[in-house]
This record gives C-alpha cells, sequence and structure tokens, in this order.
C-alpha cells in the first residue's frame, strides 16, 4: 500500500491518501506518522481516502486491533481520540470498513463516517470542526 499524509491548511484537516493493497503494518505504519502532525498542527479532523485501495491482505482480527493501535499512538502525541472525526471515503460499500467503524466506536472513537462521495465527506467534516 503507498500513502500519502499532508495536512490541508486551506480546509484545517489531516488528509491520508491511500492505494494499492492495505497491511496491517502499513497502517500502523501510516498511523505513527499521521499522528504526529496531526498533534503538532493541533488538527483532530481526519479526511481518509481509501478509494485507490485494492483489496488488502488485512484480517478481521487485525481489524479490531486497529482501533487500539490509534489509541495507543494518539496517546503518546497526546491526542484525546474521542475528540477526532473521520470522514472515510471509500470506492463502495465493504464489509470490511463497516466492521472498522463498529469495532472503532467501541473503542470511543465514535466520530467516524464512511462516504462515497467526496463532497459529502467534506462537508459533514468540515461541519464539525471547532469554531
Amino acid at each position: 500500500m503507498a500513502y500519502e499524509i499532508s495536512y490541508e491548511e486551506d480546509l484545517g484537516c489531516m488528509r491520508n491518501r491511500h492505494s494499492g493493497q492495505i497491511t496491517f503494518m502499513e497502517i500502523k505504519e501510516m498511523y505513527s506518522k499521521l499522528l504526529p502532525l496531526a498533534s503538532e498542527k493541533r488538527c483532530t479532523l481526519f479526511y481518509s481516502d481509501f478509494r485507490e485501495v485494492a483489496e488488502g491482505k488485512i484480517s478481521i482480527t487485525e481489524i479490531y486491533s486497529l482501533p487500539k493501535v490509534f489509541n495507543q499512538i494518539a496517546l503518546k502525541n497526546n491526542i484525546i481520540v474521542h475528540e477526532c472525526i473521520n470522514a472515510i471515503l471509500i470506492p463502495k460499500e465493504n464489509y470490511l470498513f463497516q466492521f472498522f467503524v463498529t469495532v472503532s466506536n467501541n473503542f470511543a472513537q465514535t466520530n467516524i463516517k464512511l462516504f462515497l462521495d467526496e463532497e459529502e465527506a467534506l462537508k459533514w467534516l468540515l461541519s464539525r470542526r471547532k469554531r
């Protein structure tokens, strides 16, 4: 999986874009780069674009552990997880992404929503921005 991370200053959000196959270790690596930058920018809005992702090599067990990994890395970077808001753009309905959202909600990461449309995703995300 290839990924890019950036801080979109004009939008006030972190952006991560993914392509290729997803693996657990690559997502963990991405979190370890994304979250320190989010902390530095004092940003809790995340726009995750998975539209170019192929079927991955990630198991249900690994997906189940991703919110815990996110929590651990966020904590190390002084990010309050329940304040994070994540709009996830996906290419089509997918049970693995749905499962990730359900598990995340169980780990107090309740501000996560899946989208098929980029405009809707950004509108929802930016409407939750703290003024």
